[in-house]
């Protein structure tokens, strides 16, 4: 069993191995290792190979017989031979502390810059602000003549102070290695005994402080800032070349650069402090070529993507204005837009490529071009909504006749969500404008982009067209008069519903929605002095619309309390009237008996008095009390304008 389990284990570790290939420098034997190493150009290459895995660390670091190959790389690096570590370094040790990148001591943005001070091993990045800032940081003394207080003179002469120093016997120290030393320093006296050890302490440092300064302030940092400016002038002939190749070949030198292959030539010969030949150009010149074809081949393709997109904006932005311009203008669905012959070719080409196509757009000849397809599309249309209303090929030329789209009673349902969107909440139905614009609100983003408009996917509002045609023919016309529009606008709130408890007023557009509330709804029309003598409180219409609103504006109108504004019901307060002038009074608060069962004929003037007596006797509610109570008295949810009253600076 054991060997079974050892076995399959060696088994993996085969596979694993196998998948991961195996390195073929580890088998290279040491003296090879060391011979191909010593054609290096810096140290920080053998720091790379010691990092890959714990084989090369254990040979190149922890092994002193190979102390060589680094002196060797050092001696050796380009464009100048690195000088000795102190004592306190090994050779792998000081290839880290020249090589190796870190965080800017100021802002802490990862840099591969060295370091700025050697001696307080202070790294700063590129930034001029963070120079500043560090130079702040820094705290000067004079080595005889310190300002600061006698007894503290003699701690300059242990801590490590910034080089290069530009003045003689001035030395500058960070100023919170300042204040650490001068704590240190006081903590020591009030021991006993223990001044004399630290002195002796701090003296030994003191004694290795020319050695270490004589290092980093002299030979290091002579060291890195010639090297800098070498790789200055390298990186600047480097790139001199790449354009004078550029040039030479016809290329853009920004497409050049981008290119994979010069860019890994550049970056290699930069870090070498080599320059570029024609000798390392034109063997991957044949590459370079296809890759510049291809980064402008996809730049092209990017451009033409962007403008695509840019067009197809302001395409939408158009329509947007179009649609803000005149309420009353039909138009498509923003899909079917985009398909008018004039758009399409504006969103693939548009007329003048130097011109947007919002001036485009803003042209006379395109405005009118486009001003012809939505009329086209108009007539489309309005034929095949009126064929879903049941007037196949209608055709009528009289101006006394409405189109069946432009009556009254042209409302519409969507078969598929049996939405509207909030503009049409106060009918719930859609008008023929309402269906040319309709978009199904339950689908996502993607199936909303395929969504095609089909007048086929909408079926008549029966419900509604039943209630208005009880209306039009009780005013002795029909919907298809063209008089039968104004006829309804001058009937006002005179419509009353048959089929509520309560003598309940409203105009057309209202009866629209409040129809709905009744299975099959019962309507009468009133003259103006019957409406007036039930409405005791004028109609506000978009109130309840407003209210439903869960805006911010909304939701301090119904702290009505706050507010000085009280919501009243008319279902309580209104009365029942009848088509004879007569008047049956019920409050219903005392009883929930359908007022068409009573039948009490009252006196005109009696009847107005019981009003008043219920009008000062009827609750009024804050917005949620009012919904509530609604919801509770009267059985309605969403209740609407013609079932409220709003009553303002009333003291509760």
């Amino acid at each position: 069993m054991a060997t079974s389990k050892k076995m399959k284990k060696t088994h993996v570790s085969h596979v694993h191995n196998k998948q991961l290939g195996s390195c073929s420098i580890a088998r290279v034997p040491v003296e090879i290792l060391a011979e191909i190493l010593s054609h290096v150009l810096s140290p920080a290459d053998i720091l790379a190979l010691a990092r890959c895995n714990k084989y090369f660390c254990a040979t190149l670091v922890n092994n002193p017989s190979t102390t060589f190959i680094w002196r060797k790389a050092r001696e050796c690096c380009v464009p100048y031979p690195v000088p000795d570590p102190t004592p306190n370094f090994t050779e792998a040790s000081y290839a880290a502390f020249l090589f190796d990148g870190g965080q800017c001591e100021i802002c802490g943005t990862d840099t591969r810059r060295m370091y700025y001070s050697f001696s307080l091993r202070a790294r700063l990045c590129k930034k001029a602000g963070c120079l500043v800032d560090f130079r702040k940081k820094m705290k000067s003394h004079h080595l005889y003549h310190d300002i600061g207080p006698p007894e503290y003179i003699d701690l300059v002469r242990w801590m490590t102070p910034l080089e290069p120093q530009s003045i003689k016997n001035l030395i500058y120290v960070r100023e919170s290695d300042w204040d650490e030393a001068v704590d240190e320093y006081n903590r020591v006296l009030h021991l006993p005994g223990a001044l004399t050890e630290y002195v002796q302490t701090k003296q030994a440092r003191a004694d290795r402080l020319p050695i270490i300064m004589e290092v980093t302030a002299v030979k290091l940092i002579e060291w890195r800032d010639k090297r800098n400016a070498r790789e200055e002038i390298v990186r600047v002939n480097n790139k001199e070349t790449g354009a004078r190749i550029a040039s030479r070949e016809g290329w853009p030198v920004w497409d050049l650069l981008q290119s994979a292959s010069f860019s890994r030539l550049l970056h290699s010969k930069n870090l070498s402090f080599e320059k570029i030949t024609d000798k390392d150009f034109d063997p991957i010149r044949p590459a370079i070529e296809r890759e510049i074809v291809k980064n402008f081949e996809t730049r092209e393709r990017k451009q033409a993507e962007h403008a695509h997109q840019k067009r197809r904006s302001d395409v939408e932005e158009h329509y947007n204005r179009l649609r803000a311009a005149a309420d009353k203008q039909v138009l498509p669905t923003l899909p079917e837009f985009r398909k008018l012959p004039i758009i399409k070719v504006l969103q693939s080409n548009p007329l003048d490529p130097k011109c947007t196509v919002a001036k485009n757009l803003e042209g006379s000849f395109v405005a009118n071009v486009l001003r012809e397809n939505l009329d086209q599309w108009r007539v489309s249309a309005r034929a095949s909504l009126a064929r879903v209303l049941g007037f196949s090929d209608w055709k009528n030329i009289s101006k006394k006749k409405l189109h069946p789209v432009d009556r009254l009673t042209a409302r519409f349902k969507c078969k598929k969500c049996d939405k509207v969107p909030k503009k049409y909440l106060e009918h719930n139905c859609l008008d023929f404008a309402g269906a040319c614009a309709h978009r199904c609100a339950h689908l996502n983003k993607k199936q909303r982009a395929k969504e095609i408009w089909d007048p086929t996917q909408f079926v008549p509002d029966q419900h509604v067209i039943d209630a208005v045609t009880q209306v039009l023919t009780l005013c002795d016309t029909v919907a298809e008069d063209a008089e039968s529009l104004d006829k309804m606008e001058a009937l006002g709130n005179c419509i009353q519903c048959l089929s509520c408890s309560s003598a309940i007023l409203m105009n057309v557009q209202t009866l629209v929605r409040h129809c709905k509330r009744h299975e099959t709804p019962q309507v009468a029309v009133l003259n103006a002095k019957e409406a007036d003598r039930i409405l005791q409180h004028p109609i506000e219409y978009g109130l309840a619309t407003e209210l439903w609103d869960m805006s911010h504006g909304a939701a301090n109108a119904q702290n009505l309390k706050i507010a000085s504004t009280a919501y009243g019901c008319r279902h309580c307060l209104q009365s029942r009237v009848y088509a004879d002038g007569s008047a049956a009074v019920v409050d219903a608060h005392e009883t929930q008996a359908p007022m068409a069962t009573e039948q009490a004929t009252l006196p005109p003037t009696e009847s107005v008095c019981k009003l008043d007596r219920l009008a000062k006797k009827n609750k009024t509610y804050n917005f949620n009390g009012l919904r509530s109570h609604m919801k509770e008295k009267h059985g309605i949810v969403w209740f609407g304008d013609e079932d409220f009253f709003c009553l303002k600076d009333v003291n509760h």
